[in-house]
């Protein structure tokens, strides 16, 4: 609909500015013409366009009308083009046991290559022997790689690091323990359309070798989510 309407205004202003109408106002104030403008307006119109050069007008006429078609076909390829932004929106599941709200914002910079960050909210804990366990918060970033099985159905891996909280809270007592290590994993994409789709994956996190009071904080966690991709 943008493109009609651009269409639509390109030719309109094509037709308030066109050649013949500029010819005509000079030639109604002409003082050539030997007739006062005043005497002239109320007359048909067309019996003064005779009067016109048409074979130049033709050709100015012709002009305008490839820009206008080159400006009409640049707007509809920006259109058709999108910006490359996409974002997700969904639940992740940390080892099935507590369970995040998981958002993430990409650029896909090829066809097969994308980079996108991510966060993550705890809003479900584990309850382990009274005391409430879970993901406080997360960030990551990750360089992700797609491989097109059709025009709706990819399959991707990604790599990346993440920087992880999570908090223990119940009995007087409340504390939190961060984590950081490269993250990995990989997943599916189906677009219902051209801007909307489903997404699935599976993330693997990796803690460095991080002694909290004597805790070895060091392995690995993975993470499950379902979100929605909006491309934009």
């Amino acid at each position: 609909m943008a493109v009609r309407n651009c269409v639509i205004f390109i030719a309109l202003n094509g037709r308030a500015y066109f050649p013949l109408n500029f010819g005509l106002a000079n030639y109604l104030h002409s003082p050539d013409s030997g007739t006062a403008s005043h005497e002239i307006w109320p007359r048909p119109i067309w019996r003064h366009l005779r009067q016109l050069d048409f074979k130049e007008n033709k050709m100015k006429f012709l002009k305008i009308a490839l820009v206008a078609a080159a400006l009409t076909g640049f707007a509809a390829s920006a259109q058709a083009q999108d910006s490359g932004l996409y974002g997700n929106i969904g639940a992740e599941a940390f080892e099935f046991d507590s369970y995040n709200i998981v958002a993430r914002l990409g650029y896909q910079v090829s066809r097969n290559l994308s980079v996108e960050g991510q966060g993550s909210l705890g809003v479900i804990d584990e309850e382990v022997e009274g005391f409430d366990v879970g993901v406080d918060n997360s960030l990551a970033i990750f360089a992700k790689g797609s491989i097109p099985i059709s025009d709706q159905f990819s399959l991707f891996t990604r790599t990346g690091y993440h920087f992880t909280k999570f908090g223990v809270d119940g009995d007087d007592l409340e504390g939190s323990v961060k984590i950081d290590g490269f993250a990995f994993g990989g997943g599916v994409e189906y677009l219902l359309d051209g801007q909307s789709g489903l997404r699935a994956d599976v993330t693997f996190l990796d803690s460095s070798d991080n002694n909290i009071d004597g805790i070895d904080f060091s392995g690995r966690a993975e993470t499950y989510a379902i979100t929605y991709i909006r491309k934009f």
